[in-house]
């Protein structure tokens, strides 16, 4: 039994190009296990990150010849997310307020496991973007988002929910990854906050267990981009 995952998904039937991907990685497979068997034996993972890289190259008579080699794992860079643009006017409209410029947020938003969708569809995870007052622990209502919505819209309305419910613009915004802080980067500018990259996010994340246990969550879906 075959299911592919895709991120803010469960896991569901595959489709017709994964089923096409699927049966080259598994020809793939069956071409280095008898690849290795007739070839002189070779410490493919002796090294750290590196792997047995398999190509299939065209031979006589329109088949297919393997050649395997060890390649080493190429990382990719994070991609940091770019400052978000936000509603101006409503921005304006909060200064004008005079709010009381106080206390620390923490800002974070994640995957749960609950599934969203209808019987013959693929389900998607609840998505959620979160806010807690850092000292009290209080948290500020959520902002619920689709698994393709972009991680930076949700980072923005959450923080602006927060002020408008709670009636004070904090001091100081702390997230636990450089992307978020990127991408409230022109918001945090426009209203004079400070955003602080930290470790961990302790009341943010009791309160995230409690929420998912209150959905019924299992809690393994905590990662926020898993």
């Amino acid at each position: 039994m075959f299911r592919a995952g895709r991120p803010g998904y469960q896991p569901w039937y595959i489709t017709e190009e994964e089923g096409r991907l699927l049966a080259l990685c598994l020809a793939t497979v069956l071409e280095f296990c008898d690849f290795i068997q007739t070839h002189p034996p070779i410490q493919y993972w002796s090294k750290e990150d590196t792997y047995p890289l398999v190509t299939l190259v065209p031979g006589k008579r329109h088949e297919q010849t393997c050649e395997v080699s060890l390649a080493a794992a190429q990382w990719s860079p994070l991609t940091a997310l770019a400052p978000v643009n936000y509603d101006k006017d409503r921005v304006a409209r909060i200064l004008g307020r005079g709010h009381p410029v106080v206390g620390i947020m923490e800002v974070d938003h994640f995957f749960g496991g609950a599934p969203i969708g209808g019987k013959s569809e693929r389900k998607a995870c609840v998505r959620a973007a979160i806010a807690t007052d850092a000292r009290s622990g209080f948290a500020f209502p959520p902002v619920l988002g689709e698994p393709s919505d972009a991680k930076g819209d949700l980072l923005v309305r959450v923080v602006l929910e927060a002020i408008e419910s709670a009636n004070f613009v904090p001091q100081e915004i702390r997230v636990n990854g450089a992307d978020s802080a990127m991408a409230l980067g022109a918001l945090t500018n426009a209203l004079g906050i400070s955003v602080q990259v930290v470790e961990t996010l302790p009341s943010l994340d009791e309160f995230k267990r409690q929420m998912l246990r209150m959905m019924g969550d299992s809690g393994l879906s905590l990662d926020r981009d898993e």
